[in-house]
């Protein structure tokens, strides 16, 4: 049975965005395991998959030695299991997990599903450490799935990944039978709602000025 391991930097982000996905690959008779640090969405995955936690990654933190612990953490996981293929998902994982990957000799995947803080504030040093760490450490993978055609293009020009490594989907798909229209009777007046993370670099400033706009339309929102 060939055995896929996921490593990602949150156990939410493995129960939210990645559970069907893992649910059909174990359906199909592949061997999921998967490693990130524990929260209150462990227990859910330790359910139904092979779990191993992470200790050492630091998520946001760029500490030489805190992330050389990760990448030792890292090299002994990969060891213990010996996956078939290794998939890396958000920016720490997909740096040490594939340089662990490549060390030890394991195919590797990575999945970028957006830049991030360090890429849109462009902080020195931080940026070019973070620049310099993704163009070592995406030689090894066999593929680089991105979800947004405008993160492949930067990093295509930017050298960090070799062109037919790459390739765009449109996001990470959404369960059409967990989320689907409640039935409810629709209101006769038209009300806008926002979903999304009230960051200024998503475009808060933008919503506020279009809020604004409605409120003196006499628009709710």
């Amino acid at each position: 049975m060939r055995t896929i391991l996921f490593i990602v930097n949150t156990s939410y982000n493995l129960y939210n965005f990645r559970y069907p996905l893992l649910k059909a690959l174990k359906k199909k008779g592949y061997k999921v395991v998967l490693s990130a640090p524990q929260d209150e969405y462990t227990y859910q995955l330790k359910e139904e998959f092979e779990f191993f936690p992470l200790k050492h990654i630091d998520r946001k933190g760029l500490n030489p030695l805190k992330d050389f612990l990760f990448l030792l953490e890292l090299l002994k996981l990969l060891s213990n299991i010996k996956p078939s293929i290794v998939v890396n998902i958000t920016i720490k994982p997909n740096i040490w997990g594939n340089l662990a990957a490549q060390i030890l000799d394991i195919p590797s995947i990575s999945i970028i599903t957006g830049l991030g803080s360090v890429f849109t504030d462009r902080k020195f040093p931080l940026y070019q450490i973070v620049k310099t760490l993704y163009r070592i450490a995406l030689k090894h993978p066999k593929r680089v799935i991105f979800q947004n055609p405008d993160d492949a293009k930067f990093f295509i020009e930017g050298k960090l990944v070799r062109p037919e490594k790459v390739k765009v989907i449109l996001g990470s798909g959404v369960d059409l039978e967990y989320f689907k229209p409640s039935g409810k009777k629709k209101q006769s007046t038209i009300v806008f709602g926002y979903a999304g993370r009230f960051l200024w670099d998503k475009g808060i400033k933008e919503l506020v000025e279009a809020v604004k706009i409605l409120k003196k339309k006499k628009l709710f929102f």
